[in-house]
């Protein structure tokens, strides 16, 4: 993750329609919960992003919409934003699919200016960390436990940043500011939505954030 995309990422959901705070998650009827789950592939996203670029034309809300549009023809409950496990002003830990990753960068991209283009596909579901200043507590690994298993990380891109000052106060943050940004990338099957998956980013204090999300939540990975 670079530090553009770091610094727009809250921009970014915000533009995908994710809701600031935890919302509570309710049970879809019991005919939802039976269709069978459908995992977007690389080749399938990035086609979807090919349709929703030409289209926006420069716009990122159309962008968003038009790849939301695409990919429900093949997953009806297909979603652009993630799954929250913190949001705070000064952190938000987030997990999102292949699909999100590749539409919140693109998004990321657009509200900077940029042309979207080399965007990368995580090849798994990634824990999202971005700071946003510099009071954010020091993010320096992820668990995820699915049901009673203890899943490993595929890949942990996690790399330090640093902000100077911090808050309305301008004062140092103690270590000069370091914190860590990134993606930490587990398998797909981590988050297949037949159990329950409990999320959490260990700080540096030894402190957990973390958050569990059931099966109807977890269907809305991808």
């Amino acid at each position: 993750m670079t530090k553009t995309f770091r610094s727009n990422v809250r921009l970014g959901v915000l533009a995908l329609g994710v809701a600031v705070g935890l919302g509570t998650a309710i049970e879809p009827s019991l005919a939802g919960q039976a269709k069978p789950f459908v995992r977007i592939t690389e080749e399938q996203a990035r086609a979807a992003m090919a349709t929703a670029i030409a289209a926006a034309k420069g716009n990122d809300l159309t962008l968003s919409s038009t790849f939301q549009k695409e990919l429900k023809k093949i997953w009806s409950d297909y979603e652009n934003k993630g799954l929250l496990v913190y949001d705070r002003r000064e952190l938000q830990v987030q997990v999102v699919g292949g699909a999100q990753y590749l539409v919140q960068q693109a998004v990321s991209k657009m509200t900077t200016s940029q042309q979207p283009t080399n965007l990368v596909w995580a090849g798994g579901v990634s824990i999202v960390i971005a700071p946003f200043n510099a009071q954010a507590p020091n993010v320096v690994e992820t668990t995820v436990t699915r049901g009673t298993e203890v899943i490993k990380p595929l890949k942990m891109n996690l790399v330090e940043t640093s902000f100077s000052t911090g808050g309305a106060t301008g004062e140092v943050k103690q270590g000069g500011g370091k914190v860590h940004e990134g993606n930490v990338v587990y398998p797909n099957s981590a988050f297949d939505p037949d159990v329950n998956v409990k999320v959490e980013a260990v700080l540096d204090s030894g402190r957990k954030l973390g958050r569990t999300f059931i099966q109807s939540e977890l269907r809305k990975v991808n």
